[in-house]
């Protein structure tokens, strides 16, 4: 499971969404889950349930017990990627049973770099791209630029404890 901090979700999740940054955070710090109901192009029905940032957190974090899981923080992936994707590749080694290849690793690493996939999104589009681009930033700590000290207070008081678990606050 990849996490990221909540108040830098806030600000691409209202830009994906095309909703303003009051309504975003308001959905994302609420135990109440809104439900979208959309029909696709060849007749099927799209269901989309939006959970807070924390719900969705707690789902994955304690999900299947006795099940092997490994939590990254995105923000591990932009500071250390070579450290973590190792760690990541190790995890799935164990589980998965298959040898380690630095070259693949190396690969995979080059060719999953923001940049690099913002620059594949230029040239040959992202399909769930719906305001824009899908990879449009992916700075962190952005969210100092956009959200409002009450939005601010709002996401830190309602995840404080995840927030503080993973090292944001």
């Amino acid at each position: 499971y990849i996490v990221r901090d909540p108040r830098d979700v806030a600000v691409s999740y209202s830009i994906f969404r095309g909703e303003n940054l009051d309504k975003t955070v308001k959905i994302m710090c609420s135990e109440n889950t809104p439900c979208t109901v959309n029909k696709t192009a060849n007749g099927f029905y799209n269901i989309e349930v939006l959970g807070s940032w924390k719900q969705n957190y707690l789902s994955w974090k304690n999900s299947l017990p006795n099940t092997p899981k490994i939590i990254i923080r995105y923000e591990d992936l932009i500071f250390n990627c070579g450290y973590t994707f190792n760690r990541l590749i190790s995890f799935l080694s164990d589980i998965l049973n298959f040898k380690i290849d630095i070259d693949q690793i190396n690969f995979s690493i080059e060719n999953s770099d923001f940049n690099t996939l913002s620059k594949m999104e230029n040239e040959f589009g992202f399909p769930e791209a719906k305001n824009g681009k899908f990879f449009r930033s992916g700075k962190i700590g952005d969210w100092k630029n956009y959200l409002s000290k009450d939005n601010i207070n709002n996401i830190e008081n309602y995840c404080q404890n995840e927030m503080k678990e993973l090292n944001y606050l």
